[in-house]
Parts: C-alpha cells; sequence; structure tokens
C-alpha cells in the first residue's frame, strides 16, 4: 500500500498564482493526478497535513462571498478521497466556530491528538486512525504545534488546550505498539528546530517547532511527516525514523511504501510538470473567474513608487505604509508593524488592486490596540533588535550587520509614533539606545497605547511580554480590509519617507 501527503496548501487549488497574476506551479489539481495514478496502481491513502484552508484569494473570496457553500478546499478534498486531516495552526484564523462548520462539511476526519477541551480533558478530534491490511496494519497520529496559543487571541480557540506533543507521541505510540500495530506514521503539523544535516539549531522556539524532539525522544515511529515551515525536507533517516517535509502549496507531496507491515519506500515527489486533473480544473473554473474578477478591481492610486530601499535597517516608504494603514484602523499614534511578509516590496506607480492589497497582506491579521507600560514596551523594542547583530568589520573599517539566522522576516517590528535608536554594539538587553515619544524617554511606569497586528498582540515571534496584555481595541475586520478603506478615503498615496527608527553602531548609522 501507499500513502500521499500533501501539507500547508494555503487554499491552493488551481495552477494559478493571484497575487502575480501567473501560472503556479503545484496546487490541488497536480495532487489529484498524481493522486489518481498511485491508486491505480495500489491500495493509496491519501492524508493533508494541516493549513489547508486560508491563505490564497480564492478561499478568502469563498469565506468572504459564499455565505454557507461548501469551502473550496473541503470541496475538493471530498472529491478527492481525503482519509484525513491534521489540524494545523491557519485552522484557526477564522475562528473555532468556522472550523466546526469546516468539520461538518468534511466528508473526513480531523485529526490532532494533542489538543484537548478544557472542561472535559478529552481530544476534541480524533487523535488517530488504524488501517487494516490483510494481516498487517498501519496507525496514522496526528500532532499539532502547541505554538497556536501564541499565534492567534485567545478567543479563536477558546476551550482548548494544547498539550505537549512528545508527551501525547509517548503515551501513543506504546498504545499503538501493544495492539500490535505493525508501522507508525506521525503527521506532525510543525517544523524542525534543529538540522541534522546542518547539524545546528534552525528555529528559535521548540514549542512551535518540535520534530526533532520528536524523531529523538519517541521511539517506534516509522515515519514523520511534517510541515508548517515550508521548508521541503528529506527524507532522512534519523535513528530508526524518516523524516520528511513536502513542498507547501501543492508543489509536492510525500509519498510513502508500504509492504507486509514494513516501510520499503519514502519518497519528496516534486509535482512540477505535471498535468493537471480536468475535473478539478472544471469543479472550482466559475470560482476562480469570480475571484480573479474581484482581485483585479481598482482600489486606489499610487502617486509615485514605493520602494523598500532600505529594508530592516531604517524606516523607508512601504514599511511607513504598513504603519499609516495600521494607524488609521485604530486611531492610535504608536505602531508596530512588521515590514513586509517574505521579501522586500516594491509598489508600482499607477492603479492599485486587490492583487497589491494581498501582496502586502498575505496573512489574515486584524488590528489591535494593547494598553502596556513603558517598562515593557522597551523589553518589545529590546526583543525586536535581536534581527540583526555585529559579526566583524569589514577591512575598510565599516560595520557589517548580519540578519539573525533564526529571526523569521515577519518576525520583525517597524515601528511608528516612536523615534528610536538601536546600537548593535551594545550588549544584549542594552540595544535600544533611545526610545522616545513626543520628545520624551518612555517612562517605565507609565501606560502607552500601542498598536499591533492580532498576531503580534498574542505574543507571537517571542514577543512573550506582549502576551496578556489588556486590549483596548480589536477589530474583526482584516488589515487588508483597512487598506481598501484607507485607499478609498486618501483616493491617491504617495510615500511618505520620514525616519523614525534606524540601527547604529559606534555611532554609524547603518542605512
Amino acid at each position: 500500500m501507499r500513502m500521499v501527503v500533501a501539507t500547508d496548501l494555503h487554499g491552493q487549488i488551481l495552477p494559478f498564482d493571484y497575487v502575480h497574476a501567473k501560472p503556479f506551479p503545484g496546487g490541488l489539481s497536480k495532487v489529484s493526478t498524481f493522486l489518481k495514478k498511485q491508486r491505480q496502481e495500489a491500495p493509496t491513502l491519501f492524508f493533508d497535513n494541516g493549513d489547508a484552508f486560508q491563505g490564497s484569494p480564492l478561499t478568502f473570496y469563498a469565506h468572504r462571498f459564499f455565505g454557507n457553500k461548501v469551502n473550496p478546499v473541503v470541496e475538493a478534498y471530498n472529491e478527492m478521497g481525503l482519509n484525513g486531516m491534521c489540524i494545523g495552526n491557519h485552522e484557526f484564523n477564522y475562528g473555532l466556530r468556522y472550523l466546526t462548520e469546516i468539520e461538518k462539511q468534511a466528508k473526513f476526519p480531523l485529526l490532532s491528538a494533542n489538543i484537548q477541551e478544557q472542561l472535559t480533558g478529552q481530544t476534541k478530534w480524533l487523535p488517530f486512525k488504524v488501517y487494516r491490511f490483510g494481516d498487517w496494519s498501519v496507525g496514522v497520529i496526528a500532532l499539532t504545534t502547541p505554538a497556536i496559543e501564541d499565534f492567534d487571541l485567545p478567543w479563536k480557540w477558546k476551550g482548548l488546550k494544547f498539550e505537549n506533543p512528545i508527551k501525547v507521541a509517548k503515551n501513543l505510540v506504546s498504545q499503538l505498539k501493544d495492539q500490535k500495530v505493525d508501522v507508525i506514521v506521525v503527521l506532525a503539523h510543525s517544523g524542525i528546530e534543529y538540522d541534522p544535516l546542518k547539524r545546528r539549531r534552525v528555529s528559535e522556539s521548540s514549542k512551535e517547532n518540535f520534530v526533532y524532539s520528536l524523531a529523538t525522544k519517541v521511539p517506534n515511529i516509522d515515519v514523520i511527516v511534517f510541515g508548517h515551515t515550508h521548508r521541503a525536507f528529506g527524507p532522512y533517516k534519523l535513528n530508526n525514523t524518516v523524516l520528511v517535509q513536502p513542498p507547501s502549496y501543492g508543489k509536492g507531496v510525500a509519498l510513502i511504501e508500504i509492504a507486509d507491515g514494513k516501510v520499503t519506500r519514502v519518497q519528496n515527489v516534486d509535482l512540477y510538470g505535471i498535468e493537471d486533473d480536468p475535473e478539478i480544473l472544471d469543479m472550482f473554473w466559475s470560482d476562480h473567474r469570480k475571484t480573479n474578477d474581484w482581485i483585479n478591481e481598482v482600489i486606489g492610486i499610487a502617486a509615485e513608487d514605493f520602494v523598500s530601499d532600505t529594508w530592516k535597517l531604517a524606516a523607508e516608504p512601504v514599511s511607513n505604509l504598513y504603519l499609516d494603514v495600521l494607524r488609521y484602523a485604530t486611531e492610535n499614534e504608536i505602531a508596530m508593524h512588521p515590514p513586509s511578509p517574505f521579501e522586500p516590496i516594491t509598489i508600482k506607480k499607477g492603479w492599485l488592486t486587490r492583487r497589491d492589497a494581498f501582496s502586502l497582506y498575505p496573512f489574515d491579521n486584524e488590528p489591535v490596540v494593547l494598553k502596556i507600560t513603558g517598562h515593557t514596551l522597551k523589553k518589545a523594542l529590546e526583543w525586536n533588535a535581536r534581527y540583526y547583530y555585529l559579526v566583524s568589520a569589514t577591512p575598510s573599517g565599516s560595520i557589517r550587520p548580519i540578519r539573525h539566522p533564526f529571526v523569521k522576516t515577519y518576525n520583525f517590528e517597524t515601528i511608528g509614533g516612536l523615534e528610536v535608536i538601536y546600537d548593535l554594539t551594545e550588549p544584549w538587553g542594552n540595544k535600544v539606545k533611545k526610545a522616545k515619544y513626543m520628545g520624551s524617554e518612555l517612562h517605565s511606569r507609565q501606560n502607552y497605547w500601542v498598536s499591533l497586528t492580532s498576531y503580534r498582540a498574542s505574543g507571537a515571534g517571542g514577543f512573550t511580554m506582549l502576551k496578556n496584555q489588556p486590549i483596548e481595541f480589536y477589530s474583526p475586520q482584516l488589515l487588508r480590509d483597512y487598506f481598501e478603506k484607507y485607499l478609498s478615503e486618501k483616493g491617491t498615496i504617495t510615500p511618505r519617507k520620514e525616519r523614525n527608527w534606524w540601527f547604529v553602531a559606534n555611532s554609524f548609522t547603518l542605512c
């Protein structure tokens, strides 16, 4: 028999990139073609490893406008005969109520062994499934990153608790072995915190990413298929466990072959160039046209190019635009917002469409205002400074800043309403050289109102000092919606080039 596993689909059903208006080398239409071929050759189980429903303009359009119609990804997976889905962190972006509706629509079970109901202590979803093939069997356990409680505001997962996945896995693997289950496969919606190939840590958080610990601390797991970080990995055998992370967005799948109760082969299959399943294309052609027409609607004008020229070394036009929209949404002066999700963004002069809105705001975050003390705000600014550090001076004597290898782009904050100088030559804990509001240094016991994304207000990215702080304002509308409102009110936007924060080293400005 065979197992096919996709991960981090993020709503990519069709081979089309709506944000860049070009073909996309992935999607469920390609996964479906590959899956049908496998099923022609051998009995095949098909699983999704989480983060399936959120992330593409098509699924967003469906969520916003389709009402009670079945979610497109659920509709596709029902058609493709999905055997089960591991819960991912982005499944909670629209709240637990929406996820419950998804579960009602699905003809496949949702799986997670370490998400429990607070009141009963029982697992919210199925912890595992066992499949029998003649006189041998395969057990599939699902585990979800507990860092969900740091990614989303509490009311999106109210009533749930996230147990330690290593502890849960030890108990379940032992239980399945006692039941004489021959092969154990774990679907883990989590990244790997230590790369055994590079022999170094690759993640700040072992709570968010736990796959290395799972493989080294829990015996008798045959294969771990993981996801979450969108980086293909393996297959790699660690001790007696094979680790594999397939490509995201349907660009590839993991293929596990099992015979006579033993794993015979594990592959990471790249689906580049494979034909698209015409049945999937036909199913969603109407939805595709509606989404594409909607995303191409003009919503504003850019008077000039917005260029991320000094990206993250100092304030610049694109990061200032993020801050302006956040402050517009919250009617508040002090704001912190990531400069861009993954890479520098350039907004071209001319018409702006919803495509630009999705380019700027790929995540479904809402605006939040926290009331925090100057002491807490200073701690957040200090944590922010870890994005860069100094390795050495160049031969000419200038200082060269290096990005911290663990810190993701979206876990650095640009700053509005404050004047902040970071000195990279200072020791950790003392890198904020200046932090002023309205000309005065932050006072440790004075309260300040700070606008943030819901992701950051939850404490994500290691900003634990912000977690559980008083929420003075929250809007259920997305920042992407406020960007449209901002453009509607302004009509034409012009780059704002004010620089109010920057990095220095030995009194020299780094930008």
